[in-house]
């Protein structure tokens, strides 16, 4: 189903069930939790793929315990800022019909049980209707299956979301019986001042997530710092990789995940010493081990954001695996290797041989090629390698180093 047709299905249930609900008298109590909620959906947080939390839940909870299914799904949608300027059609109707269903649904099981209980049913409605359209949404536009969407997404923010609804309901009740000033709109207030501090909680959440990977990505260049010749190999990687992944057919959100493995990939060899990196000669045995547990290195700097990173903990552990099972550091054979790391195995080996380095030159692009396709089946995946050489064959600006240092704006040292 193309985005298009999903937003318009969406939208027809809204309103089809719009028309359907009750609806009671409109009254001064229902405008003020309508002006609330838009207040509370001006206070949002990014999420890290796709869409946004906004506080706008709790008003509209608030107006599912207060009001009509008619009404509360009504004032949802109204209370709801225009999310670009000017305001896409497409996305304002995705955005209205999604929080609308969820407050009117909300309402519904709210009505249909009452008190506690019912207000905990509503709100497992509102987040299982909201959070599951925003699912298909990131499954239609960027081609991520809802589970992973899920665990990358939205599982941060779940349990917090769930547990303040609670505050929803007792909003509602305060309204109707202030025992905090005597003043039933004052009590609100009162009551939600430390909830719209959650949404700065929220936010620093995020900038934490987007602060760690500044400082691994700063990691990986101050590695290519220390040795001359691998500086853009990283880049590099990640260039060839993504082309090759185009070329799979792998969706948005997996070239995403693929660029960024691609780009950490080496981290771990912040742990290996210079005298080993930058060795001009054969390494010894003790050496070569060292060389070789930077995967493992690797993986244990990710590890503290490896649920927010998922596979890319992969392709960090295995980019050095062989198609024949000859590689390190856990020797996985055939389609035993990751998908994505089959594709930065192919990547990062024509980089490295078409890059110089202390112990020899490199290789030409056309000499890579050629050892690329003749281990085919052997050190790389067929599938992968094969798309690889259509990709080379088109002459991308990766094919050769200068090429790509000169695209990137960059000098070659």
């Amino acid at each position: 189903m193309s985005v298009r047709r999903y937003v318009v299905f969406l939208s027809a249930l809204f309103l089809l069930s719009l028309l359907l609900s009750p609806w009671g008298a409109l009254s001064f109590d229902l405008l003020f939790f309508g002006l609330l909620t838009a207040f509370l959906a001006r206070f949002s947080v990014p999420l890290p793929l796709v869409g946004e939390v906004r506080l706008h839940y709790l008003g509209a909870l608030a107006l599912a315990y207060s009001a009509s299914p008619g009404w509360a799904g009504l004032f949802s949608v109204l209370a709801l800022p225009f999310a670009s300027r000017p305001p896409s059609l497409l996305r304002e109707a995705f955005n209205r019909a999604q929080v609308g269903l969820a407050a009117l649904l909300a309402a519904h099981a709210y009505g249909a049980v009452g008190g506690l209980p019912g207000a905990l049913l509503g709100a497992g409605v509102y987040f299982a209707a909201n959070t599951g359209a925003m699912l298909l949404l990131t499954w239609f536009l960027k081609g991520l299956p809802p589970k992973e969407a899920w665990r990358r997404n939205y599982a941060p923010y779940g349990v917090t979301y769930l547990l303040t609804s609670p505050v929803a309901l007792l909003a509602a009740r305060l309204y109707e019986v202030p025992v905090l000033t005597g003043f039933g709109p004052l009590d609100v207030a009162v009551l939600l001042l430390p909830v719209v501090y959650l949404r700065y909680m929220w936010l620093l959440r995020r900038r934490v997530e987007e602060a760690t990977l500044s400082m691994l990505r700063g990691m990986v260049r101050s590695l290519e710092a220390r040795d001359p010749y691998t500086a853009l190999h990283s880049e590099r990687v990640a260039a060839i990789a993504q082309d090759v992944g185009r070329a799979l057919g792998l969706k948005e959100a997996e070239l995403d995940t693929l660029v960024l493995g691609a780009r950490l990939h080496d981290i771990g060899k912040v742990g290996v010493r210079d005298e080993v990196l930058l060795k001009p000669g054969k390494l010894t045995p003790a050496e070569w081990e060292e060389m070789r547990s930077h995967p493992e290195v690797g993986l244990r700097i990710l590890e503290p954001m490896l649920p927010y990173l998922g596979p890319i903990g992969s392709i960090v552990l295995h980019h050095h695996e062989r198609w024949d099972g000859g590689g390190y550091p856990k020797g996985l054979k055939g389609e035993e290797i990751p998908f994505l790391v089959q594709i930065v195995a192919v990547a990062d080996a024509y980089e490295a041989m078409t890059s110089d380095r202390p112990y020899r030159r490199a290789l030409s692009p056309e000499e890579a090629a050629e050892v690329i396709r003749k281990e085919a089946g052997r050190q790389f995946s067929p599938r992968v390698a094969e798309a690889f050489l259509r990709v080379w064959e088109a002459t991308p600006a990766w094919r050769t180093r200068e090429a790509f240092a000169q695209a990137s704006r960059e000098v070659v040292l």
